[in-house]
């Protein structure tokens, strides 16, 4: 499998790489670097929504009565996403969607 445009694309906005810089990796690490990217994207805003929550429960919790205390996770449920959850093809689950039954690999 190669990366379609919208991967390409994504690539570039996201780093300093350019098309040319691109088309030297195998087809493998292309994949890999982009599935690593979006991991990497995921593992920042899960802190940086960690960092928020605890802000906000702090101003929350502060000392004007309250009827209850809220905890950070009370505002905006966060989960981390583990590796194996980002590893599933965009192209994989783009036919899933539109029903299109991809061979298997």
């Amino acid at each position: 499998m190669i990366l379609n445009t919208e991967q390409l694309v994504y690539i570039v906005r996201k780093t300093s790489l350019t098309l040319e810089d691109i088309g030297k990796f195998s087809p493998r690490q292309a994949i890999d670097f982009f599935k690593e990217l979006l991991q990497q994207e995921q593992e920042d805003k899960y802190e940086l929504y960690t960092i928020l929550n605890t802000l906000l429960s702090v101003i929350h919790n502060a000392p004007i009565s309250k009827p209850r205390i809220m905890k950070p996770n009370d505002f905006y449920q966060i989960k981390r996403h583990k590796r194996q959850e980002i590893q599933k093809d965009l192209l994989t689950s783009l036919c899933e969607k539109k029903g299109i039954k991809l061979p298997k690999s």
